[in-house]
């Protein structure tokens, strides 16, 4: 079957594009509309097809789907679609003059770091979680390393993969080398469980975690060579560890970071926290729904004296923007140093 145009870019927007007869109750979602089926889109009989038409970067990539008679689709005439974790496969559109970035793409001629996957005991939690641990390529056992703890391991495992950016990154000295432990929550149904106002997962990363890491691999004592770092949720616990356990990380952050659970709790215990010497890494697309929280958030740790940077940008709520933008996290926590 001959594949039909799925989108027309023009300047800046971009129309999609569904061919179909007459009759059907459709609708476009994506992060522009925050994935919300409410406007339902008049059938277009001249061009025999329904047409969504919204404002767009050409450099720009979006995410989407199509919501025909109550049924969730990918778009038939396009081919390409992601993998967005927990929010399922969505299609692709990229504009005209996206370039991806380059860590997203393997490249076989650089050296290797190795990963490997541990089932650790978590005390307080009573159980024990699975993580994962990033060495650089030529790990040295006699040698230092900076450390990131990332939230939603096997995600950012697989997703990403996290090892292959790491590798490009560092080999490209976008950062310095580092340690990397990837930490899965007990499972997707209790993630919110574990990152949401969590003290005792909170006290495994910063305990448990720590000791073992301590034990087995030649990480950084400066706690200012340690940082914590997730998305969404992710982001809330790991800005929330950093300032409940200062000694341990003094770099923290995350992207599209969800400040709004527990009436913005986190607004509340940062000021009583306040002043610390932590610095804080924000991050957050313009089509994510969550920017308002997190320029909030930057204003507010502006007032508090808070070291921060805040990075807005084209992309939405999802890994592919995510994975994407890890480069100016590593840069903020561990620039290169020659």
């Amino acid at each position: 079957m001959t594949l039909k145009k799925a989108y027309i870019f023009d300047k800046d927007t971009v129309e999609f594009i569904y061919p179909s007869e007459k009759g059907k109750i459709v609708y476009w979602v994506g992060d522009f509309n925050d994935w919300q089926a409410s406007d339902q889109i008049v059938y277009n009989k001249k061009r025999k097809a329904y047409i969504f038409k919204m404002p767009a970067y050409a450099s720009g990539v979006y995410f989407y789907k199509w919501v025909v008679d109550g049924e969730w689709l990918l778009d038939p005439n396009n081919k390409e679609s992601y993998q967005n974790g927990v929010f399922g496969i969505n299609s692709v559109a990229k504009m005209p003059d996206f370039i991806e970035h380059f860590e997203l793409k393997s490249d076989d001629s650089i050296p290797k770091g190795k990963i490997e996957k541990f089932d650790l005991d978590a005390k307080k939690l009573k159980e024990k979680r699975e993580i994962f641990v990033y060495t650089p390529a030529n790990y040295d056992k006699d040698k230092v390393y900076s450390l990131l703890v990332l939230q939603d391991g096997r995600e950012c495992v697989e997703l990403f993969p996290a090892h292959q950016i790491f590798d490009n990154l560092i080999y490209h000295k976008f950062c310095n080398e580092f340690i990397c432990v990837l930490v899965s929550p007990k499972s997707s149904s209790k993630r919110e469980e574990d990152y949401t106002f969590n003290d005792d997962f909170e006290h495994f990363l910063a305990n448990d975690l720590i000791s073992w890491l301590n034990k087995t691999y030649t990480i950084s004592k400066d706690k200012n060579q340690r940082a914590i770092f997730g998305y969404s949720l992710g982001g809330l616990v790991s800005i929330r560890t950093a300032i409940h356990y200062p000694d341990v990380f003094g770099l923290c952050g995350g992207e599209s970071s969800a400040f709004w659970p527990h009436d913005g709790q986190i607004y509340k215990e940062i000021r009583k926290k306040a002043p610390f010497d932590s610095k804080i890494y924000l991050g957050v697309g313009f089509l994510d729904g969550g920017e308002k929280l997190t320029a909030l958030m930057a204003d507010f740790l502006q007032e508090l004296g808070v070291c921060h940077q805040a990075r807005y940008s084209l992309g939405g709520h999802e890994w592919y923007y995510w994975k994407s933008h890890c480069r100016y996290s590593l840069q903020y926590f561990f620039p290169y140093t020659p």
